[in-house]
């Protein structure tokens, strides 16, 4: 069996959906040396070297933050420095996604005999077994937290991936449905194959190596976490909003830690962010390596994540394996992923999550009947098992 797959979504700062392609593919490494799972060779193209094939140990290597891949990070630089040039140009933007999809089409379409997995939604021209995966239908249902240039990408692509496309791949019950709803896909054509958690989100991390990450990013001893892309569907307009509502000794004893790399930053956020870190009550990391989240995630006193919508939420699940109180929304998949180990609240309620916020900080009885629950739980979310679901379906459609 020869797999292809579309790497775009693996280049620093990577998002849920990269994460989740690095993870799988770590795995789908350790069953290519292992006769019984019958993958021969891994191939992905990525936009670091103008869609070249990437050797997958140096690409996995470099994403987990190794500093001597001095080439992949020249590389990734030179990338950024594409990406910036071209923002500046009008219609540098889609002109840059038009040269980089031909040269990523012409490299896929010249591995005939192969299984062409596409883990970013919209399959390229494949004459072929092709799998796509689909995380969610937010474009549908809150199109307003979306760019227009994504929405027209994905109205204008994902009916046909699916029509064309020999399998889909998606995250959760919640979104196996959101497809079948939407586009009238047989539920045997769809496979669930959900996010996990990394190991290093269940180590317990020593005083030490905790202090150590907070004096790298200068964090307080105790704090509130938020992680996710800074995109409105994450609705940390909601949060802080909620945030505000808390009592001053509180947002000073604990202040708001925001991380994630920056989407589609509305004004709104930006000018309630401002006085609030001037203040101190809220700091904003941004994007951290892959290496320190982890401990950042065991550091924290409670995870926030009121999204709107969401197809999975990794962050959820990553921090019931940290053992940290999660308080998310009871909307879209979240509950699925929550498994009634998290406190579940209506992400327009502002008032409700400033209550919940309260009393998950200051009730220690609840926090540890929650982290014990979600201890239990999260150990079934094995990265392992998710691979193997993946090759399997591959080993269904092997030509």
């Amino acid at each position: 069996m020869k797999l292809i797959i579309n790497g775009s979504m693996l280049v620093p700062p990577i998002s849920g959906i990269g994460r989740y392609t690095q993870n799988l593919l770590k795995w789908l490494m350790n069953f290519q040396e292992d006769d019984s799972k019958a993958i021969e060779t891994i191939k992905v193209f990525t936009p670091l070297n103008i869609y070249q094939e990437s050797s997958l140990g140096e690409l996995l290597i470099m994403l987990d933050g190794d500093p001597s891949q001095n080439e992949q990070v020249r590389s990734i630089n030179r990338l950024k420095r594409i990406k910036s040039f071209a923002k500046q140009i009008p219609g540098g933007d889609s002109l840059k996604r038009a040269v980089q999809q031909r040269l990523l089409r012409q490299k896929i379409k010249a591995c005939k005999g192969s299984i062409y997995w596409e883990p970013n939604y919209i399959l390229e021209e494949f004459d072929g077994v092709s799998i796509s995966t689909i995380y969610d239908l937010s474009h549908i249902r809150y199109p307003k937290f979306h760019p227009k240039e994504r929405r027209r990408w994905l109205d204008d692509n994902l009916k046909k991936t699916l029509d064309n496309g020999s399998g889909v791949v998606t995250i959760s019950e919640f979104s196996k449905n959101e497809i079948i709803e939407y586009y009238s896909v047989n539920d045997e054509d769809i496979t669930i194959i959900p996010p996990a958690v990394s190991d290093e989100f269940r180590q317990v991390y020593t005083d030490d190596k905790i202090e150590s990450v907070r004096c790298k990013y200068q964090l307080p001893k105790s704090y509130i976490l938020s992680v996710g892309t800074i995109e409105p569907r994450k609705n940390l307009v909601g949060l802080l909003a909620a945030f505000a509502l808390l009592p001053n000794g509180l947002k000073e004893s604990c202040p708001l830690v925001v991380v994630g790399c920056e989407g589609w930053l509305s004004e709104d956020v930006e000018e309630m962010l401002r006085p609030m870190m001037k203040k101190k009550q809220v700091i904003r990391l941004g994007y951290v390596s892959q290496m320190d989240l982890p401990v950042i995630f065991s550091g924290a006193s409670l995870f926030v994540y009121i999204s709107h919508y969401e197809g999975y939420g990794m962050p959820v699940a990553e921090a019931m394996c940290s053992g940290v109180p999660v308080l998310t929304s009871n909307v879209s998949s979240m509950p699925e992923v929550a498994a009634n180990c998290a406190t579940l609240v209506n992400p327009e309620d502002i008032k409700l999550i400033a209550q919940e916020i309260e009393e998950l900080i200051e009730n220690s009885a609840k926090r540890r009947d929650q982290i014990h629950r979600a201890k239990k739980q999260s150990d079934g979310y094995i990265w392992e098992e998710s691979a193997q679901k993946l090759v399997e379906l591959f080993q269904r459609h092997n030509p």
